[in-house]
C-alpha cells in the first residue's frame, strides 16, 4: 500500500462516490450530507 500523500478535509458526512478527471488534476467527492466538492489535485 502506499503512503498518505495528501488529506482532504471538508465533508461532514460519509463520502458516496468519487471521480477523478481523465488527466488526474480534479477530484469531484460527494457525500451524504449533501455536498459536492470539486478540489485542485494540483497544490500541495
Amino acid at each position: 500500500m502506499g503512503a498518505k500523500k495528501k488529506m482532504l478535509r471538508g465533508h461532514s458526512g460519509r463520502i458516496s462516490q468519487i471521480f477523478f478527471s481523465p488527466d488526474g488534476q480534479t477530484l469531484i467527492s460527494s457525500s451524504d450530507d449533501g455536498t459536492l466538492l470539486i478540489w485542485d489535485l494540483t497544490h500541495p
